[in-house]
């Protein structure tokens, strides 16, 4: 499934922008209008032989990272696998890094990160080719070891006794425009969306917030007798509650959030190849996603009321509609970008996941 491209290509791709031609050379770029933002040049590769994360993260590049600055152990490394180099992720209880004030040692003391807030567990690799229309293929590989615990329910006071759940790959909405988040001399800017506000609604005021349209969702709760768990897929744009549609006007940005279940799909010791088409689009008639695991094509289909995804090689995979981009306050979809790793419930044990071969095309993977 995935291209074989040649050797050079990854060395010559990381990190590199192509920007598009403002065509009205006399008026002054804006910040909010990703047209004037730079995107991936494509098609990318990345394998991580010679990869340099510190490299990475620094500006006009395309990775970066969110962790608890190996506070509670050393959050990521390199690996070799059969002579090739994996990317590893590693997740300890409270590692809440995403929260400035949970990450603070004097906010924190003893690192008890669960007494200073009710964050999320987190280590995770962002990419971000920022991309706001259009059809574009994403893939990678993961695997999760032998030794993998499983973890049922919170153990903790915050979420003791509730199902647990842990995102190993989502698609988040933007917090800085590009434009600025690129550009070193201009201080970033944060994005503000369109409906990330408080309204009334019905007597009762909401606050409303964008939730990640795109998510993976390795599920604790389903070990099978073969020791395969299942993969659940939210997708489409959704806020904090599902009815709000009635309250707001424009449905494109509120409706969506639909999940899809990959029965069996991973097994512990061994490697998961994902492969996704997004089209990119604000619109609930335009968006969509398809899905490949393992090189099989994915289809929809209605069991007891939930959605499947089961594989046919025969056809081609269903297409998971609904409007997947968010939409800031100037009017504009702004982008999201991949995360790929841990963002989990606060469990008590920590985790590890293998990540390789991040691919980004606009043409078919095949």
């Amino acid at each position: 499934m995935f291209i074989p491209l040649v050797i050079f290509l990854g060395s010559l791709l990381v990190g590199q922008y192509q920007f598009q031609e403002i065509i009205e050379l006399n008026d002054p770029p804006n910040l909010f209008d990703p047209i004037y933002q730079s995107s991936l040049a494509l098609p990318y590769i990345e394998s991580f032989n010679n990869f340099d994360f510190d490299k990475g993260r620094k500006i006009n590049t395309i990775w970066g990272i969110e962790h608890f600055g190996n506070r509670h152990g050393i959050n990521y490394w390199f690996e070799r696998f059969n002579e090739n180099t994996v990317l590893a992720l590693k997740v300890f209880p409270k590692d809440v890094a995403a929260m400035a004030n949970c990450a603070s040692i004097d906010n924190c003391p003893d690192l008890d990160t669960l007494a200073c807030c009710s964050s999320r567990d987190r280590c995770e690799a962002k990419v971000y080719p920022n991309h706001t229309s259009g059809s574009f293929f994403y893939g990678w590989k993961f695997m999760i070891p032998e030794d993998f615990i499983f973890q049922k329910e919170g153990k903790d006071s915050i979420n003791f006794g509730e199902k647990t759940r842990h995102f190993i790959a989502q698609w988040q909405q933007a917090h800085i425009y590009e434009s600025t988040r690129r550009n070193p001399n201009i201080k970033s800017l944060k994005v503000k969306w369109k409906y990330n506000q408080t309204v009334g609604c019905d007597g009762r005021k909401l606050d409303l917030k964008g939730k990640p349209p795109i998510t993976f969702n390795l599920m604790h709760d389903d070990l099978d007798k073969d020791q395969r768990l299942d993969l659940v897929i939210s997708y489409g744009t959704q806020y904090n509650f599902h009815w709000i549609e009635n309250c707001i006007p424009d449905t494109n940005s509120v409706k969506g959030g639909r999940q899809y279940r990959l029965k069996n799909i991973v097994q512990t010791g061994e490697w998961v190849s994902v492969l996704t088409e997004i089209n990119w689009s604000t619109e609930v008639g335009e968006g969509y996603m398809r899905v490949w695991i393992n090189d099989q094509p994915y289809q929809i289909q209605m069991q007891d009321g939930e959605r499947i995804l089961t594989t046919n090689k025969e056809k081609m995979p269903s297409k998971l509609k609904g409007a997947n981009l968010y939409i800031d306050s100037h009017g504009y979809a702004q982008p999201n970008y991949l995360k790929l790793g841990h963002y989990r419930s606060n469990m008590s044990v920590p985790h590890i996941i293998f990540i390789d071969d991040v691919q980004i095309t606009s043409d078919p993977i095949r």
